[in-house]
């Protein structure tokens, strides 16, 4: 696959993307998080989507303001909801969630706004966490 090198990437693309995604090296990943954050326009956001994944997104688009759309077309109160995530771009969700649930093997952050931390994806957490919840 040939590379290319430009200099702004808006001028090369010919339609306007939904979202970017970066792999990059999980050792490097928060110093690139930081450099890319220090020239973002004030309507994009970088996140961490997995150890070595970066996406720059749109403020304005969110998996917390997800869940509160499909809450609000199926007449929930998002107080009823419980959801699950590992990473940062799961951080609004849980936050909007009236149970957010953050996975054992989740980066602390997440940890940090969760209102419980589970079992890690590989030893069935999820499964555990929703038995607690519901028995």
């Amino acid at each position: 696959m040939e590379c290319i090198e430009v200099d702004n990437l808006a001028d090369f693309l010919d339609f306007s993307p939904i979202k970017l995604l970066l792999s990059v090296d999980p050792t490097e990943i928060l110093n690139i998080q930081d450099m890319i954050r220090n020239h973002l326009p004030d309507d994009l956001c970088v996140v961490r989507t997995a150890p070595f994944y970066l996406e720059i997104i749109p403020v304005s688009i969110n998996k917390g303001k997800a869940l509160l759309d499909v809450c609000s077309r199926l007449c929930i109160d998002p107080a009823d909801t419980a959801t699950f995530g590992d990473s940062e771009n799961d951080i609004p969700m849980l936050q909007a969630a009236g149970c957010g649930v953050a996975m054992g093997n989740a980066e602390d952050a997440v940890k940090a706004v969760a209102d419980k931390v589970t079992l890690s994806n590989n030893s069935d957490g999820i499964a555990h966490a929703l038995r607690e919840l519901i028995m």
